[in-house]
């Protein structure tokens, strides 16, 4: 444990253990909830990707800005 708190890249890959193993079991529901709407597998994967790109981009912070715990760990640990 650094004086800063928990190791940031810990957390970092803890969080993306947690997270794509969850988003590979929830995509392919949404795929079948989406062809089952009537669109084909093309139309398909333009919404999935729009999806995607959405989520991304609304998960990075600006530069600079802290995560809620006070602390942008990527800045922290990249200047440790």
């Amino acid at each position: 444990m650094s004086k800063l708190g928990p190791d940031p890249l810990r957390e970092y890959i803890i969080y993306q253990i947690v997270h794509w193993p969850i988003v590979g079991l929830v995509f392919p529901i949404l795929v079948l909830f989406i062809l089952a709407k009537g669109l084909d597998i093309f139309e398909a994967s333009l919404v999935m990707s729009r999806y995607s790109i959405t989520t991304i981009a609304s998960s990075c912070p600006p530069a600079g800005l802290p995560t809620p715990s006070g602390v942008c760990a990527i800045t922290c640990y990249r200047w440790q």
